[in-house]
């Protein structure tokens, strides 16, 4: 039985490997090659990138489907695995991060069964055929993505969404705190002023972000 995910204590804003990745986004902005972080989320990023603002950006199979209806072609991008660490050893070097959901069941749930036959055909083949009918996420069946579903309007390396997984052994998920409002909003205040600045303001911002995140933690969900 598995139950309750990452157990999230200690921010480390500060630590070696965060300033090392906070610092080449930094030089990415002060080079010209990028921009400050916008917000809007994810639906934003996909008009921006489709419109040629962004060239680069973090994302997975879900971007396939909204990169083609703003008129994008599979020969306009490509996808590729994250870059590696400048420094360290070990696997570690080019660790991957994926995100799931699904369906739970309430604990004041009325009729449970009901909701349990429910979850168990949203996770078969068949359920996910319904309403996967487009390449809008990479889903979690193997069997599922394939040409059918990626061929057409995916990038030429549409399989990388998947074989992070399996060429990457120390790829995990991205966990969410129980405090998720409180982390986001350090995070909102914070991040954009350390890419966007001077080293001594990303210095700054961190320590901030530091600060922010400890305060959060310690609050109960």
């Amino acid at each position: 039985m598995l139950s309750g995910g990452y157990l999230w204590e200690q921010p480390n804003a500060e630590a070696p490997e965060v300033y090392e990745s906070f610092d080449f986004l930094r030089g990415l902005v002060v080079d010209g090659l990028g921009v400050r972080p916008e917000g809007g989320g994810g639906n934003t990023l996909v008009g921006q990138f489709a419109s040629g603002r962004v060239g680069c950006t973090p994302a997975g199979g879900y971007w396939v489907q909204g990169l083609s209806e703003a008129g994008m072609q599979p020969t306009d991008y490509d996808v590729q695995f994250f870059p590696r660490w400048a420094t360290g050893e070990g696997s570690e070097l080019q660790r991957h991060q994926f995100g799931t959901a699904g369906y739970a069941i309430m604990k004041t749930a009325k009729d449970r069964e009901a909701a349990w036959q429910w979850l168990k055909f949203t996770a078969s083949l068949e359920g996910m055929r319904h309403v996967f009918a487009n390449p809008n996420t990479t889903p979690s069946r193997r069997s599922m993505v394939n040409e059918e579903l990626f061929g057409v309007k995916g990038p030429r390396h549409w399989k990388r969404f998947y074989e992070t997984l399996d060429r990457f052994p120390s790829t995990g998920p991205i966990p969410a705190p129980p405090q998720q409002g409180s982390v986001e909003t350090a995070l909102i205040k914070n991040v954009s002023l350390a890419v966007g600045g001077s080293e001594a303001q990303m210095k700054g911002a961190l320590q901030s972000l530091q600060r922010d995140l400890e305060l959060a933690l310690r609050r109960t969900a």
